[in-house]
């Protein structure tokens, strides 16, 4: 009996010696398989973070890009595509070449574009785009190839906004003009203005002499008054072509606008009523010269009276805006906080061939002897020395609306300098 238990304790101590024999690879190898999972796992998160971050910078590009399959067709988009073109994200798979593009483009040509990159040939091409809402504007357009991914190629199209730069471009001209013609002006203007000191003087000698008749007198006066409106001119060539220095404080256009309409007021014909708008409670101070924003609202305010013969309205407006990125209107400055200032009238308007050029210096849609051009051109150049913009709408027969965009003045700190200034 005790040999027979034994017996079977050795049996079954063979077996289990047999069974632990058998399960040491099995163990082990369920110890890889976990190492493996854990791994896995690991690199699985590792790849959703780097999708993550491919896709964030993917739509962070300032440029468009679109991803365009083996047949032409959009299969993908950055965000900035649906923010320009104002497509949802499935819209702009379905958006062809033909929709995408202006009216006076050749959508055949970009399909042509499109198949010479996928050969491996690069594209660089400028191009009229067009939005969902029908509005057009200028882009560059890089085609590129895409190497090393399964399946037939892919093209890579980036696409820029020209908008902004075009528009730069043309304010740089417009620059580059005005200095030019301000060296010119400032010359001439140095010398006539010798010419005219007689010419000012002496009628005001001759006239006080005893004896001189009436007849000659008033000739006389009317020599002097020319010759002062001359020296005026002479001054305003003086002042577009040198820049003179600003006299620049803290201005409260609160104050400061209704003053000026007032003074409008006095001087225009009662056929044009003057009116000032200044909403409640906005800070409207500006870091600005007293004289020169004078200068642009008496300016402004001329031009008005001009467009106006038979009467009419004038406004002088002002207020405290908040821009956002993108402009609401061509020529308006970047986001951020502006004081804007308006003058708006109801006369002619501007015809649409003639508002490009009206702050060119010496245009003029008068007569001979009429205008001398340098009005508006004075304006632009005094809202420019001032770091603001200077904006126009208008249509014939529909009145003209001016809007200066000027930084506000900073707000007062505990022993900043004095209070903010109207007129002086």
């Amino acid at each position: 009996m005790a040999d027979d238990i034994r017996m079977r304790v050795a049996a079954l101590e063979e077996e289990l010696r047999s069974l632990r024999a058998t399960n040491e690879p099995l163990a082990q190898r369920a110890q890889d398989l976990e190492f493996v999972e854990v791994r896995l796992r690991d690199r699985t998160w590792e790849l959703r973070e780097k999708n993550a971050l491919l896709q964030a910078i993917y739509d962070a590009v300032p440029d468009m890009i679109f991803l365009h399959g083996a047949d032409g067709r959009v299969e993908e988009v950055n965000e900035n595509v649906l923010r320009t073109f104002g497509w949802t994200r499935d819209e702009a798979r379905r958006v062809g070449v033909v929709e995408a593009s202006g009216p006076d483009m050749r959508p055949e040509e970009a399909m042509e574009r499109i198949r010479r990159a996928k050969a491996g040939d690069p594209q660089d091409f400028q191009w009229t785009a067009r939005r969902k809402d029908g509005t057009t504007f200028p882009v560059e357009v890089r085609l590129r190839r895409l190497e090393g991914l399964p399946g037939e190629p892919k093209v890579l199209a980036l696409v820029r906004d020209l908008t902004g730069e075009r528009r730069r471009q043309q304010e740089l001209r417009v620059q580059e003009r005005l200095a030019a013609l301000g060296e010119l002006a400032a010359g001439i203007a140095h010398d006539f203005n010798n010419l005219l000191t007689p010419v000012c003087n002496y009628p005001e000698m001759l006239r006080d002499l005893p004896g001189v008749p009436d007849r000659v007198r008033r000739a006389l006066e009317v020599i002097g008054e020319q010759g002062h409106r001359a020296a005026r001119l002479v001054h305003q060539l003086l002042d577009f072509g040198r820049g003179a220095p600003p006299d620049r404080r803290v201005l409260d256009l609160r104050s400061f606008v209704p003053e000026v309409g007032e003074m409008v007021r006095r001087t225009l014909p009662d056929a044009v009523e003057v009116r000032v708008e200044i909403p409640e409670g906005s800070d409207l101070r500006v870091w600005a010269d007293p004289v020169q924003i004078q200068q642009i609202l008496v300016n402004l305010a001329v031009n008005a009276r001009d467009a106006m013969p038979k009467g009419g309205g004038l406004t002088f407006a002002a207020d405290r805006v908040r821009l956002p990125a993108e402009p609401v209107e061509p020529g308006t400055p970047e986001e951020g906080e502006w004081v804007r200032l308006t003058v708006r009238d109801t006369g002619e308007g501007i015809p649409s061939d003639v508002r490009p050029r009206i702050f060119d210096p010496f245009f003029t849609t008068r007569g001979p002897g009429e205008g001398t051009g340098l009005g508006l051109s004075q304006v632009h150049g005094l809202v420019t020395e001032h770091g603001g913009r200077i904006t126009v709408e208008s249509e014939p027969g529909r009145g003209t609306v001016f809007r200066m965009y000027l930084p506000p003045a900073p707000s007062p700190t505990k022993g900043s300098p004095g209070e903010p200034t109207g007129r002086r």
